[in-house]
């Protein structure tokens, strides 16, 4: 590689050899394939929740609590077996993978190891947030991952191959443009539609001039984030955002959805979640999730 060119941004996809996972799995290779990127394959034992190592160990070692030094070889035990698992997993010939293992909280692992390896995209399977009282609250570790990662996540619901049809839901901030661009980088070759909720009550009907206004609107930000005019549609939907976002997919019936986050921080964010976290945990196609730009 010559001395002044970067090397390619990886693919990091997460897995804990589920079947939703190996459906993130298989859709982060073929995307790393078309983008000719390196792939990243992590496990994480966790080490903190209710599916954590630590609670599991006391069965297993016949105690009534286990020794610093047990935990640490247990831990140790369980990511050399996850190593052989992750050796096994089938990759497309020509997509270099390097294969990884972690411990501890899988959401502050996965998000390191994409920010650790400059990843252009986190993957990761989707798993439906019922049973205990810390999912209801917290949701799915997707849905987790989405309030620490620093690049965009997508979160795979869907058996599809490819995405030939991808909605872009907007809310006019600049944050639209980041999802707009990144949209076009990871998926060049899609048919895209940029959609939009105007805040009005559901049943209202909007005016034909309020409408084009926001058409207009609509490929301004298109233009601003790489699109040419003929190159996209658009769609406006009333309402709540969040549902307004369904009934865009329902008229657009696209393969993925793709979605800014906003760096909301403290309770509100912790119990209430976001538009972005709404879609991931209702839709039932992929979601991409685009986070503000970091500071450099």
């Amino acid at each position: 590689m010559p001395a002044n060119r970067k090397p390619t941004a990886p693919i990091v996809v997460g897995t804990d050899f589920s079947r939703n996972c190996a459906l993130a799995t298989d859709r982060a290779a073929n995307i790393a394939a078309q983008l000719r990127a390196p792939l990243v394959l992590v496990h994480v034992v966790p080490t903190v929740g209710p599916s954590a190592a630590v609670p599991m160990m006391e069965p297993w070692l016949g105690r009534a609590a286990a020794t610093t030094s047990t935990l640490s070889e247990t831990i140790g035990s369980l990511q050399k077996n996850a190593l052989r698992m992750l050796d096994r997993v089938e990759l497309p010939p020509q997509v270099p993978a390097r294969r990884i293992t972690r411990s501890g909280d899988p959401r502050v692992a996965l998000s390191a190891v994409a920010k650790r390896s400059g990843a252009r995209l986190l993957v990761l399977g989707s798993r439906t947030s019922t049973g205990s009282i810390e999912k209801i609250l917290l949701g799915s570790t997707a849905e987790r991952v989405l309030r620490v990662s620093e690049c965009p996540v997508l979160i795979v619901k869907s058996k599809v191959t490819s995405y030939k049809n991808i909605l872009i839901a907007v809310d006019f901030s600049r944050i639209s443009i980041e999802v707009v661009r990144t949209v076009l980088q990871l998926f060049p070759e899609a048919s895209l539609t940029l959609g939009t909720v105007a805040s009005i009550p559901r049943e209202a009907t909007l005016s034909k001039a309020r409408k084009a206004e926001i058409e207009l609107a609509l490929r301004s930000i298109a233009r601003e984030g790489g699109i040419k005019d003929d190159e996209i549609q658009v769609a406006t939907a009333v309402g709540d955002p969040r549902y307004g976002i369904r009934d865009l997919c329902a008229a657009v019936r696209p393969e993925l959805i793709a979605v800014g986050t906003h760096a909301r921080r403290g309770f509100v964010r912790f119990l209430l979640g976001s538009v972005a976290e709404f879609v991931v945990r209702t839709s039932q196609v992929d979601v991409l999730a685009v986070p503000p730009a970091q500071k450099q």
